[in-house]
């Protein structure tokens, strides 16, 4: 019943992916900190951004190709700390550069952008974009994590853009419900290895400098790009045409074989249990990274996940069982995500308790059938259910399962234990 029930939802999913944008109710959601729906769909993305690791900042340029829903002469859409220098709009079905103007909102976290004369319903058109920021240090959007090897201090380049942060590395519809194909490009020395959410598609070399670029991904919201730059090593594992891969600093490699192993077992068994194949959507392989200061646990970036270290190295000499448990659980709940929270997405943050209820129930489903002899089935009921859902539940101020959070930092306050635990 589970199974039928499971792939039902995942029929709804595949609905909503391959159809045009749904608006959001204006009645359901109040309009502040919410983009203006109805007015434009971003179908495809274009973006080439290019750190510069002396003095933290990066260049960035994005091209974003739009459905017009309405004749008008504004839209808006996310921007934060970024500087924009440049920005054209252009009608894809005449070729016509239009006059536009652009004002930065940084209250409402928008750049809103007036074309004159108008834009035309039903014509697709490029915004193009030209900006620059600063590499951040707090773990959002696209930041520095510093890294210790040997007494010496490195960097890795990595983003973290869930559930806002997209908007700090590129102006874009940052709200989950604006789904589209994104193809990236990161140019950095030669020294160090970019990764992203797909394979990569083409390396070209210009004075000292590489420019990778990556094939397209499948329609995806924006909280779900991601990009690592880093002097990591790697292992993989073949199947065919498909790569399983773990990166993580020179000095820990040897610590990888666990999350290798683990994270194809767990995507063959959803694989085969949802009936829906990984492949379909992301053809050439998966990417598991380690970054030691990561705020969260993991990130499910589609293609390129991402964990903190603790939740990522593990081998029997050195770890506990409890190690262990963390790292294999946080594995299957970040790969059931690729299905639940990647393939299906929300339409609006109040309803992410669909993602990490899933993802929450398949750590430890997963975990079980992987690794019976850990009982990790009997661990829901106790450490899931008891000690946390009915216990917080039973608090005198607990927010609804569909919380109505308009605000980033309220967003944010969302990814607590009734978001995980009770809908579980």
């Amino acid at each position: 019943m589970m199974r039928t029930f499971v792939t039902f939802l995942l029929v709804l999913g595949i609905c909503r992916v391959c159809s045009s944008f749904e608006n959001i109710n204006d009645d359901e959601v109040k309009l502040k900190n919410i983009l203006p729906s109805g007015v434009v769909i971003p179908i495809a993305y274009k973006l080439h951004l290019k750190p510069d690791l002396v003095k933290f900042t990066f260049d960035g340029e994005t091209e974003i190709t739009l459905i017009a829903l309405i004749t008008d002469v504004a839209l808006t859409l996310n921007s934060k700390f970024l500087t924009v220098h440049d920005l054209k709009f252009v009608d894809l079905n005449t070729t016509n550069t239009l006059e536009s103007k652009y004002i930065e909102d940084e209250e409402q976290e928008t750049l809103n952008v007036t074309i004159k004369p108008h834009f035309e319903k039903d014509h697709h058109y490029s915004l193009q974009i030209k900006y620059a920021a600063i590499l951040r240090n707090d773990g959002k959007g696209f930041y520095m994590s510093m890294m210790r090897t040997n007494g010496s201090t490195g960097y890795v380049v990595t983003t973290n853009f869930e559930p806002t942060g997209a908007r700090l590395a590129f102006p874009c519809w940052d709200e989950p419900a604006y789904k589209a194909k994104f193809t990236i490009s990161l140019t950095h020395n030669k020294t160090l290895q970019a990764l992203s959410n797909t394979e990569v598609l083409k390396k070209e070399e210009e004075n000292g400098m590489i420019t990778t670029t990556f094939k397209q991904t499948p329609l995806m919201s924006t909280y779900l790009v991601a990009f690592v730059l880093s002097d990591y090593q790697f292992k993989e594992d073949k199947v065919g045409n498909f790569t399983y891969r773990v990166w993580t600093k020179a000095s820990a490699i040897n610590q990888t074989d666990f999350v290798l192993k683990m994270g194809r077992k767990f995507l063959e068994l959803l694989n085969s249990y949802t009936n829906i194949s990984y492949q379909t959507y992301m053809p050439d392989k998966i990417d598991q990274v380690s970054i030691n200061d990561l705020r969260p646990n993991a990130i499910e970036n589609w293609g390129l996940v991402i964990y903190r270290e603790n939740y990522f190295l593990y081998d029997e000499a050195s770890y506990t069982t409890r190690s262990k448990i963390n790292v294999l659980m946080t594995i299957a709940h970040e790969i059931s995500h690729q299905w639940f929270g990647n393939l299906i997405s929300p339409k609006w943050w109040k309803y992410i308790w669909l993602n990490e209820g899933f993802g929450n129930y398949f750590q430890y489903f997963m975990s079980h059938k992987i690794v019976p002899e850990l009982r990790l089935g009997d661990m829901f009921v106790v450490e899931s259910m008891q000690e946390t859902a009915m216990d917080i539940d039973a608090y005198p101020v607990v927010h609804p399962m569909n919380y109505d959070a308009i605000t980033p930092e309220d967003i944010r306050d969302l990814f607590g234990s009734i978001t995980y635990q009770k809908d579980t």
